[in-house]
């Protein structure tokens, strides 16, 4: 009774205010996550390393309870999705957090149901009948991020991923809708760099956490976006970080051919900071 007071609490008036810093490892709950230097690059722990690298990291945990970044929506809110949230409680037995989650984007969940539906097996066809008559409406379209910023976003994510097809892509994509090209070239020194805003180093904080495997990414960059987005923006900010995730292990994994505009972009612009085209080049 007590913790259901507690995390009642929690999500009346906000995880971030009662949060405390606690080892997953000492209290054994949770998960940690692998601290920096734990893998070598074959995917083994490194020298002096335990055995198990999940080991010093802390997790944003209260009395065993650890929370998400991003608080899912209650399902009884959400009418004009219980379409998507049927079909998937129809197939798996529950309606998976990760879709309450991409709520906050009404339409995302939605798309993203159609696209994992027909990669793993499903027919479109059907999917789109169903679908069809009840894409619910986006009421704070007008919050989406501008393009120059999904770009940039892309772009870390892709450089931190390190495959070149896609910080080709991104970055030449980036410039066109107004990136400017000093911002491209200045990435990796962004925290002492002047030509970013605040808000702008705090999603690429965030991108290049995220691009890292293990995900690098924790509660303090996404703190430092609540001061800069709404709610919304945040997870369209993941989604683009999610979306690329799924490109740049497609484009490495089949070495697609890098196309002659961005190849010649990222030729005159990425190379000073060690992009290399490498098994793109077809």
């Amino acid at each position: 009774a007590v913790m259901a007071i507690l995390v009642g609490l929690l999500r009346c008036f906000g995880w971030r205010a009662y949060v405390v810093m606690v080892s997953a490892e000492a209290f054994g709950i949770g998960h940690g996550r692998p601290a920096v230097g734990a893998y070598n690059s074959s995917g083994l722990p490194s020298a002096g390393q335990n055995a198990n690298p999940y080991t010093h990291e802390a997790s944003f945990c209260i009395f065993g309870v650890c929370m998400p970044h991003i608080n899912p929506l209650p399902r009884d809110t959400l009418e004009a999705l219980e379409p998507v949230f049927a079909s998937a409680e129809a197939n798996m037995g529950f309606v998976p957090n990760s879709m309450l989650t991409m709520a906050h984007m009404p339409q995302l969940p939605m798309a993203f149901a159609m696209l994992a539906g027909v990669v793993m097996g499903a027919d479109l066809a059907p999917q789109l009948r169903h679908f069809r008559q009840n894409v619910p409406a986006d009421s704070r379209a007008d919050e989406a991020l501008s393009p120059d910023l999904v770009q940039l976003i892309a772009y870390c994510v892709s450089l931190s991923a390190g495959c070149g097809y896609c910080q080709a892509h991104t970055s030449h994509s980036g410039h066109s809708r107004g990136l400017d090209e000093n911002k491209i070239k200045q990435i990796l020194i962004y925290e002492s760099s002047d030509e970013f805003s605040d808000a702008e180093k705090a999603l690429i904080g965030l991108a290049l956490a995220a691009g890292e495997v293990p995900n690098g990414s924790s509660g303090e960059h996404f703190e430092a976006l609540r001061e800069h987005f709404s709610e919304r923006q945040i997870v369209q900010i993941v989604g683009v970080i999610s979306l690329f995730g799924f490109l740049n292990r497609w484009n490495d994994t089949v070495a697609t051919q890098l196309e002659s505009a961005p190849s010649e972009f990222a030729h005159g612009v990425l190379e000073a900071s060690g992009w290399a085209l490498g098994k793109h080049a077809g």
